[in-house]
């Protein structure tokens, strides 16, 4: 994140958010992915800040390890308290955007906002869970969640132990990222990244994410959209969640992108930025208009 950035704050509902604002032109209000913070978007930010002005919150229980008040951790309920803060900070004419996580948590906010985006861009948007792929060990996790919910005080206390634990993160990390060529790059930055988050947000999301079934809710929603893909994502069934997404939104443009990795698991350098953005420019200076 360049340094000269300034951090705002603003309070919703008695919650204390901060947000970054940057660049210049038409909004972009750009809401972060799951097991994320600012800092790890700052190269695209710097190319959308070209385009745009870039509004993008920090997600409390995602971004930071302050809870999201006395509010589960839901998409609905992130999505009630950002329009809350997109009317208070007086946004309108403005883009809406979501990586992953964060377009689901957009996707609940266009059901209950009174002043629609005039367009949507999505990240990897997450449609279904039955069209997320996961490892043997991550599936074993995420369904025992599902089996016991998300309150288990035995469940949630062994998360809370494994989350803020540097030993288990660092075995889990290397064994996960066994493959990687900068592993001693990546294994900091993922245990950075999973620390950092709260432990009650992290079992609340996971359960509402695998219980996410957009194909059995029927929404239409009439807004333009750009819906932006890896042609070789290694989590999504791509295919499949393209086609749900394009139900939703019959007012969208695909665009595919050359990737192989759903996310990065170091962090995302210019390089990365460069061959997610490259192909997006026509599109990106067209609505900066």
């Amino acid at each position: 994140m360049p340094m000269t950035l300034p951090k705002n704050e603003i309070v919703i509902s008695q919650i204390r958010f901060s947000y970054y604002r940057l660049g210049q032109g038409r909004t972009l209000f750009l809401i972060p992915a799951f097991h994320s913070d600012v800092n790890r978007f700052s190269s695209l930010l710097d190319i959308l800040a070209r385009y745009f002005t870039v509004y993008i919150p920090e997600l409390p229980g995602i971004s930071t390890i302050s809870p999201l008040g006395h509010y589960q951790h839901t998409a609905k309920n992130y999505a009630l308290l950002l329009n809350k803060m997109i009317a208070k900070l007086g946004i309108e004419d403005y883009i809406l955007s979501g990586f992953c996580l964060g377009a689901v948590i957009a996707v609940r906010l266009l059901q209950i906002t009174e002043k629609p985006p005039s367009h949507l861009m999505f990240f990897e948007a997450i449609y279904d869970a039955d069209y997320i792929l996961l490892n043997t060990i991550d599936s074993l996790a995420i369904q025992t969640i599902k089996t016991f919910g998300p309150h288990n005080r035995l469940i949630n206390s062994i998360i809370d132990s494994s989350l803020h634990s540097d030993k288990f993160l660092t075995l889990y990390f290397r064994l996960l990222y066994r493959h990687e060529r900068h592993i001693d790059q990546v294994i900091p930055h993922q245990i950075k990244l999973t620390s950092q988050m709260n432990s009650r947000a992290w079992v609340e999301l996971i359960y509402d994410i695998f219980s996410l079934h957009l194909k059995k809710e029927n929404l239409i929603f009439n807004i333009p959209a750009t819906l932006i893909y890896n042609i070789h994502d290694d989590i999504l069934d791509t295919p499949k969640t393209i086609a749900g997404m394009k139900k939703t939104f019959p007012h969208s443009h695909v665009f595919n992108v050359n990737l192989t990795q759903h996310a990065p698991s170091g962090p995302i350098d210019k390089a990365f930025v460069t061959r997610l953005i490259s192909p997006l420019l026509p599109i990106l200076k067209s609505l900066s208009h």
